[in-house]
């Protein structure tokens, strides 16, 4: 799952720093060595980041959690959507 949530953080350009801005919703906030230390597999991944993860990108929740996709229910990974965006490109380059 960290190597999920560090996936959601890069397809959105989103810096540590964000993150910890972007946690506001948590009573005392998520500090951005906490978010370092999730992402090198150093701290557990808890509700609190869940519930960030679901403010920031909704559309990702689901895939953090289990690692499986619902695009019919508009749950996606940051992969599908740079799969679509190079498609779009492909399709109107040619």
């Amino acid at each position: 799952m960290k190597n999920r949530i560090k996936a959601v953080r890069l397809s959105l350009n989103m810096s540590l720093r964000d993150m910890e801005s972007a946690s506001d919703i948590i009573d005392g906030g998520i500090d951005r060595s906490v978010w370092r230390n999730v992402e090198a597999g150093k701290q557990r991944i808890n509700e609190d980041h869940i519930k960030v993860i679901k403010k920031i990108a909704p559309q990702y929740i689901y895939w953090v959690i289990t690692g499986e996709t619902l695009p019919e229910s508009g749950q996606i990974s940051p992969e599908i959507v740079d799969k679509c965006e190079e498609l779009l490109r492909d399709g109107t380059d040619g």
